[in-house]
């Protein structure tokens, strides 16, 4: 079974699928690419911007792939320092002292993947809230917060417009404008992101699909099949 392991900024990925079908999403992605040749800690990442089309690298080749949160002071960062022009970067290999396995623990895991970001020069959110940056309008700002903690996802654009006290259109534009990321699609990831969890933890898919708010497990099946290129139940094998 894949792991997945879930930070507040991205999601960590070690599969054991072999292959999925050409898909885009809303995350940004960094593929962890294994070097054949030198160091066992010598990788290359790919970078693939939100929303462009793309495939898993093969899974040898692929031990562990990122999912970041495209609202993140982490997606920023990256967009700016490696996506300032194009959709798709493959960087220079990057050494690595400490090693990874994926018979490791989530914390030693979680520590690899911030030893990458160091190495990447990529500043963590804490970095981002001592400076200042990462400035965003207050009603945007408590959207995110909100969104993460699930707590629309049963919601129509209308009743989050109307709590936020505008129209659909006046907030779609703003958190598009904001975070560069449409609200649906946002929600979207969310989703899934708790159906994964749930399912994880060991509950039903039906169960999980009607909390993440899908109207079905068919709901959820499609969705997943088209945000990712792959089945739940495939990726959990």
């Amino acid at each position: 079974m894949s792991k997945i392991y879930f930070e507040n900024d991205y999601i960590v990925v070690i599969p054991t699928f072999k292959s999925v079908s050409i898909h885009k999403h809303n995350f940004l992605h960094i593929f962890l690419l294994s070097e054949k040749e030198g160091s066992k800690n010598c990788y290359r990442a790919l970078i693939v911007d939100k929303n462009v089309r793309h495939q898993m690298p093969p899974r040898e080749q692929c031990p562990l792939f990122l999912l970041i949160d495209p609202t993140s002071f982490l997606a920023e960062k990256l967009k700016a320092d490696y996506l300032p022009e194009d959709e798709i970067v493959l960087t220079e290999n990057i050494m690595l002292t400490q090693a990874f396995s994926v018979d490791d623990s989530q914390h030693e895991i979680a520590s690899f993947v911030e030893s990458l970001f160091r190495e990447m020069n990529l500043p963590r959110r804490e970095h981002a809230e001592k400076e200042g940056t990462n400035a965003r309008d207050e009603r945007v700002a408590k959207l995110i917060v909100d969104i993460k903690n699930y707590r629309y996802l049963e919601s129509l654009l209308e009743e989050i417009a109307r709590e936020n006290f505008l129209s659909i259109g006046r907030l779609s534009h703003i958190f598009k404008e904001q975070t560069g990321s449409s609200l649906k699609g946002y929600l979207n990831i969310k989703q899934l992101e708790k159906a994964y969890k749930l399912v994880l933890e060991g509950h039903p898919i039906v169960y999980a699909a009607l909390e993440a708010g899908f109207s079905s497990a068919a709901h959820l099946a499609a969705m997943c099949k088209k945000q990712t290129g792959i089945s739940i139940t495939a990726v959990l094998k």
